[in-house]
């Protein structure tokens, strides 16, 4: 989300939305703003976001980030199990995180491990 316009980002090597968002009509620049409404607006909030989502089979290790400078993929299904994760954990509140699977499969995930490396929005 905050790529877009970002000094020193070469556009050659980011992903296709990153690359097109003034083509696309500033759909990152608009989900952004959708973004810093919801942190302003003291909701308590989990804000995701998913690199590129995949319809592979779920069930790898995932890859938390913050500052919007991962790349990679995830299934669909491990988004939809982190969102559920994410509602039952006081560690997963008032964060903004990205996410992507990493290579090895796993058999379980310790949540609550990955969401205490999260630092809190300010």
């Amino acid at each position: 989300m905050t790529r877009p316009g970002r000094p020193g980002i070469n556009l050659d090597e980011e992903p296709p939305a990153v690359k097109l968002n003034d083509q696309l009509g500033g759909i990152l620049t608009w989900k952004l703003k959708g973004e810093d409404s919801l942190r302003e607006s003291g909701i308590p909030y989990t804000i995701v976001r998913p690199c590129a989502l995949t319809e592979e089979l779920g069930g790898k290790e995932l890859i938390f980030e913050q500052g919007d400078n991962i790349k990679g993929k995830i299934s669909r299904e491990d988004v939809a199990e982190l969102c559920v994760q994410a509602l039952k954990l006081g560690k997963a509140c008032n964060v903004t995180f990205e996410v992507k699977q990493g290579d090895n499969t796993v058999n379980s995930i310790d949540w609550q491990k990955l969401f205490s490396n999260l630092v809190k929005d300010k």
